[in-house]
């Protein structure tokens, strides 16, 4: 495809081979097209930046004339995560010319909450100036995006201090960004995991990013890392964290974690979960769970189930295009009004109109 366009960045023989290659403008609505070739199948992957499909069937018939062309649509959030897979192994390349034999992984998670429908505006554009500050302090600090939504973010670091005080910058600009809307109660949640990489693979950075995505759904607001990173802080800095910034979890309270995540994303579209549910799965008494979870999450279990399901529903609402009904039973609501009712409640909007605000 093109081999006069494409520049080879690696140069591992057993390893996919990522290609960038800027396309021809053949008109204002082609704007250009990112290759990745796989040397052991000998097939190359194209994405084109087009607005329209039959702006793909034009780019195609001047490239390769008659040769046939399938056209497959998939939703957006397999794109996402295949670039991240591709992502992840390009970045797995990089961090072995470091000489390291780990990644750090910070999720961060925003919720504007209590939008007025009149300060709609004023909401994007705080959220695009903080989309571009974000994207700005992550490259200072030498991170690696692997998953980017205005909403949501995943970066990989090569050093936990890094990690660590870009935290602490996002947290400090977020602060300011937020003082500008005293109106509209916005959240921003980090979680901060590790992974050892055994052998150079994908899963246990997958693993790390599962982990830290996690954290970003729980921590209160404060910084939630993990005890592996602090004690990888610790042998990279002679700094003290800031413990009314940054929480770092004990063992326990990370396996409570998991223990309540892994019952959450089994069963949260189900619209009879209850917090006993919760107690049988996790072999916890109620007052044991509701102890905890006020403790770590600052979130009854009832109100964490709701709010767990309506921040999941944004996803959803994404992929659906906007299908509130498929959306609103899929994630464990009675109706599509009962959804409706409580993702206004929470967040000022209803959801289509939420998605508009937030989506830049």
């Amino acid at each position: 495809m093109g081999k006069e366009n494409l520049q080879e960045q690696h140069s591992n023989p057993n390893s996919n081979k990522r290609l960038n290659g800027v396309g021809k403008s053949f008109n204002s609505n082609t704007k250009g097209a990112v290759y990745w070739f796989d040397k052991q199948r000998n097939k190359a992957i194209c994405l084109i930046d087009v607005s329209d499909v039959e702006n793909i069937r034009l780019l195609h018939s001047k490239l390769f004339g008659s040769i046939p062309l399938n056209i497959i649509e998939i939703d957006s959030e397999v794109v996402t995560h295949f670039i991240g897979q591709l992502r992840n192994a390009e970045y797995l390349d990089e961090g072995l010319n470091n000489g390291k034999d780990y990644l750090i992984v910070l999720s961060r998670k925003l919720s504007p909450e209590k939008i007025r429908a009149e300060d709609r505006k004023l909401v994007k554009e705080l959220m695009q100036d903080f989309h571009i500050k974000t994207t700005k302090t992550v490259l200072k600090y030498e991170g690696q995006i692997l998953r980017f939504y205005e909403d949501y973010l995943q970066v990989s670091f090569c050093s936990a201090r890094e990690a660590i005080e870009c935290s602490k910058k996002l947290d400090e600009q977020f602060s300011t960004c937020r003082e500008k809307i005293p109106f509209c109660k916005v959240s921003m949640k980090i979680g901060i995991s590790f992974s050892g990489l055994v052998n150079w693979q994908i899963d246990p950075l997958d693993d790390a990013m599962h982990q830290a995505r996690r954290m970003s759904y729980v921590a209160d607001n404060r910084i939630m890392v993990s005890a592996a990173v602090k004690q990888q802080y610790d042998s990279e800095s002679s700094k003290q964290l800031d413990g009314n910034r940054i929480r770092v979890l004990s063992n326990e309270e990370q396996a409570f974690i998991t223990r309540l995540m892994d019952c959450m994303e089994e069963k949260w579209k189900d619209e009879n979960l209850q917090v006993n549910d919760l107690g049988a799965y996790m072999n916890c008494s109620k007052s044991k769970i509701y102890r905890k979870m006020m403790e770590l999450i600052g979130q009854s279990p009832n109100t964490f189930i709701k709010n767990y399901r309506l921040d999941r529903s944004i996803d959803l609402i994404r992929q659906k295009h906007g299908n509130i009904s498929e959306v609103a039973f899929e994630s464990g609501f009675g109706s599509p009004s009962y959804f409706t009712k409580c993702f206004q409640n929470r967040f000022g909007l209803n959801p289509t109109e939420y998605i508009q605000t937030i989506d830049l």
